[in-house]
């Protein structure tokens, strides 16, 4: 068993602690077609919008979106747009 200390994040939006974990694709649907964001790195979520940004500091703005479903053991999150 490894004792490997596992470092804590402070997120800078609003001062959480969180504990790294695998880089997840995105999956937004959109109507019948997907289209996949990869290595993303963060994720943000209001009212109106679900911001995601990648690690080829690639940033969307994803207006009227909310997470529909989050799994961290196939490590991907999927997008859907509200109604």
């Amino acid at each position: 068993m490894s004792t490997k200390k596992i470092s804590k994040v402070l997120l800078p939006k609003k001062g959480i602690e969180a504990i790294p974990m695998c880089i997840p694709a995105i999956s937004i649907v959109k109507e019948m077609r997907k289209s996949v964001l990869k290595d993303t790195f963060g994720v943000i979520v209001d009212d109106k919008m679900v911001h995601v940004d990648t690690l080829m500091g690639e940033s969307k703005n994803l207006q009227s979106y909310f997470i529909s479903e989050v799994n961290l053991m196939d490590n991907y999150v999927i997008l859907k747009r509200r109604k």
